[in-house]
């Protein structure tokens, strides 16, 4: 269940960075894609979460959520529809950058949330909490 609702929550992140960005063309978004794109977001993560919870491959699955996101946010990016000529351009270099970045992280994240367990070892529990922690003052005052 948690697996799906991770899938739930990429492909959520993904459609709403999608809808809400401005552009002076209008656009339609093919629901057939759409409804692709939660699938491959679904499938990616109910397969990450095996790899780790059975085979325990915690860097294979989280470069496989890394592959996930970026499934999820080009399929979703083909899935636009207009009625002007449309010609998206990908720069080569910022898809390699992204695919980077999420291979490591993904990576990176799975591994050291599952494997320490301790505030003081992980330190991505001690960014993650630094950064609650500002947010959480900077509303109180």
């Amino acid at each position: 269940m948690s697996a799906l609702s991770f899938g739930l929550g990429v492909w959520a992140v993904q459609v709403i960075s999608l809808l809400s960005y401005y552009t002076p063309i209008t656009f339609q978004v093919n629901a057939w894609v759409l409804g692709a794109s939660l699938v491959v977001a679904f499938l990616g993560s109910l397969l990450s979460s095996w790899l780790y919870m059975i085979k325990k491959l915690s860097i294979v699955s989280g470069m496989l959520i890394g592959i996930t996101l970026l499934l999820t946010h080009y399929i979703l990016l083909f899935s636009l529809k207009s009625s002007a000529v449309l010609q998206l351009q990908v720069q080569p270099w910022a898809s390699l950058l992204s695919a980077i970045i999420s291979f490591v992280l993904g990576a990176y994240v799975v591994h050291a949330w599952f494997y320490v367990k301790t505030l003081e070892q992980n330190q991505m529990m001690k960014v993650m909490s630094s950064i609650h922690t500002v947010f959480k003052n900077w509303k109180a005052s």
